[in-house]
């Protein structure tokens, strides 16, 4: 795999390709506007974020946290992602949730959780951990391998986006349960993808 230094903050996460970012704006263009705020909680009006779904804004899975950026602790990360092999990944159903790290109103999350069958993230998140010469490395969602974040609603309209994810994860399953590429009967998996590189 390749790392590639983008951003240079203390984060990394797994780009989505263009097509798969398509496919999901697809999905998710029927949430109404006025149901949403943006990761901070803010109303679109008042944010400079605005909508996750956007063009500007950029649809990832963060892999890891708090890396430390000088340049010698980033050559030896790179290094590391060098020496593993690109894994396959897919999405699931859509999830809904409450986000807690949201302080200044109520809001809930829509979004799409990885399926890694093959463990291959936790795998290399558990190698990274233990790599001494590599500092300040903290994983996110130590139980889960993570999720594509989409929306995020306001409590006002909590009931109505819990209706539409349940629509629209019923057509969902109609679309893909029939697959054998995409369905092994317990997990329906929507799209799917193969990561060659983390970025920093």
């Amino acid at each position: 795999m390749k790392a590639k230094l983008q951003q240079k903050r203390p984060w990394c996460y797994i780009d989505v390709p263009e097509e798969v970012k398509k496919q999901i704006r697809e999905v998710f263009k029927t949430v109404k506007e006025e149901w949403q705020c943006d990761l901070y909680g803010l109303d679109f009006k008042d944010s400079k974020r605005g909508n996750p779904l956007s063009e500007k804004e950029n649809l990832h899975i963060t892999f890891l946290n708090d890396i430390k950026t000088d340049e010698k602790n980033i050559e030896r990360f790179k290094e590391f992602v060098r020496e593993k092999e690109a894994f396959e990944i897919s999405l699931g159903l859509i999830y809904y949730s409450r986000v807690d790290r949201i302080k200044n109103r109520e809001a809930w999350a829509l979004g799409l959780p990885v399926v890694d069958e093959k463990g291959s993230i936790k795998k290399i998140r558990t190698e990274l951990l233990q790599q001494k010469n590599i500092k300040g490395v903290k994983v996110s969602y130590p139980d889960g391998v993570g999720h594509v974040s989409c929306s995020y609603i306001v409590s006002e309209h909590k009931e109505d986006a819990r209706k539409w994810m349940e629509a629209q994860n019923q057509i969902l399953t109609q679309k893909h349960q029939n697959s054998s590429s995409q369905s092994d009967g317990t997990v329906v998996k929507i799209l799917k993808w193969k990561v060659d590189s983390l970025v920093l």
